[in-house]
């Protein structure tokens, strides 16, 4: 079973990471998409920004993490709200601190971090 990364190294990634709501996944202002990518679902939009990058520092943190990182950071992050609705953050490839986030299934999430 995959331990996981350093303490040490998730809570410099947890200072770090920021969360940027996608115009491809998450409506903007005038409730409306930008684009929707295939597979990625669209986000409902329910949390504030701050909520967010809270849940995304929480989650990188308490180990919800790939095991792929680029650089500094995780390339995905797992988190499950009170809901019980699964979300996945992935870090965008030029900027791996700024992370965009989507609900999906249970399945989507490593065995060895499902709760």
């Amino acid at each position: 079973m995959w331990i996981g990364p350093d303490p040490e190294r998730l809570t410099k990634a947890a200072e770090g990471a920021i969360y940027m709501a996608s115009d491809y996944l998450c409506p903007g202002p005038d409730g409306r998409i930008k684009a929707r990518v295939k597979p990625a679902t669209p986000c409902p939009r329910k949390w504030t920004n701050k909520e967010a990058k809270a849940a995304l520092k929480r989650a990188i943190n308490a180990g919800y993490v790939s095991k792929t990182w680029v650089g500094d950071y995780p390339r995905y992050v797992w988190y499950r709200d009170v809901e019980e609705t699964i979300y996945e953050a992935v870090g965008e490839c030029k900027t791996p601190h700024r992370f965009h986030a989507y609900p999906v299934e249970a399945s989507r999430v490593p065995k060895a971090l499902q709760w």
